[in-house]
């Protein structure tokens, strides 16, 4: 399944602050991303989003516009969303996956 079918809300969301920051490439990555699973932590009320089992080396924030901070592998690949205040969004990913 892909993330942008899960997710299509905050894949477009994320498009314009990612080529703001000169990263068009990484929101062509998400629209293709594969959804591989994801996790709900309720002390951070935050969702962690995995497309791809790879170990992070850079994270790109955009924390201040969105509430999100993407992790990107050795190669620039995304491999985790970790999105903040998200309780909705986990309420969502559960009717979605389940």
């Amino acid at each position: 399944m892909k993330l942008a079918e899960v997710l299509p809300d905050l894949v477009a969301d994320l498009e314009a602050p990612l080529a703001h920051l000169g990263r068009a490439e990484v929101a062509t990555q998400l629209r293709d991303a594969e959804f591989i699973g994801w996790r709900y932590d309720e002390f951070a009320d935050a969702v962690y989003v995995d497309l791809l089992p790879d170990e992070p080396t850079e994270t790109l924030s955009l924390y201040d516009e969105l509430g999100v901070n993407l992790d990107l592998d050795a190669r620039g690949r995304v491999c985790r969303l970790e999105v903040l205040h998200a309780r909705e969004l986990a309420q969502r990913l559960d009717n979605v996956t389940h």
